[in-house]
């Protein structure tokens, strides 16, 4: 499946199952307030997925998901550092 049909990574991507399309149009608008926090937070040095939820009260898989996005968008950048079983992502 072409993941450009349904608009990734600029906008939250979905499958096209309904409840992942409602999902999808349902966190769009925070995506950009989301990019944003994130960047933010990793101004201060990398930290792991798993950490920017915990150190910003997020889900985890809120936070992979504009993580992923902001890798795709070359605003991020997976690192070679591994901690606690989590890889590093910084900004570059």
């Amino acid at each position: 499946m072409n993941d450009d049909l349904f608009g990734y990574p600029d906008t939250p991507g979905h499958r096209g199952v309904f409840t992942q399309i409602k999902a999808a149009e349902a966190i769009k608008p925070c995506t950009g307030r989301l990019h944003k926090l994130i960047l933010s937070h990793l101004t201060k040095g990398g930290a792991t997925r798993q950490e920017i939820s915990d150190d910003l009260g997020l889900k985890l898989q809120t936070v992979c998901g504009r993580v992923r996005e902001l890798v795709l968008a070359g605003s991020l950048k997976d690192t070679d550092s591994v901690r606690n079983g989590g890889r590093v992502v910084e900004v570059t």
